[in-house]
């Protein structure tokens, strides 16, 4: 049942930010569409990781391995692996 409040409650703030701010809620969607399917394909590496071993050095590897999961399949898309080069740069470059 709170997962059911917490749905009515997003898409609330959706149809109040499309009437107040007139952000389409379509479009909102689709920005965090490529984030979600990373982060699915993250637990997805996660579940697999679990099973094999539960030490807690790798419970580390795997926190490492699901992250380099993450920016791999975000990098797959190339507004996403633009904006993660810039991301780059930006901390690389001399201030």
């Amino acid at each position: 049942s709170r997962s059911l409040v917490r749905l009515e409650l997003v898409l609330v703030n959706l149809i109040i930010m499309y009437w107040l701010v007139k952000i389409s809620p379509i479009a909102m969607i689709k920005n965090v569409s490529i984030p979600f399917i990373a982060a699915i394909g993250m637990y997805l590496v996660s579940l697999l990781l679990k099973n094999i071993g539960d030490s807690t050095i790798w419970q580390i590897l795997s926190i490492i391995l699901c992250g380099i999961t993450y920016i791999t399949i975000i990098s797959c898309f190339k507004q996403e692996r633009k904006l993660l080069l810039s991301f780059i740069y930006k901390i690389k470059s001399p201030k």
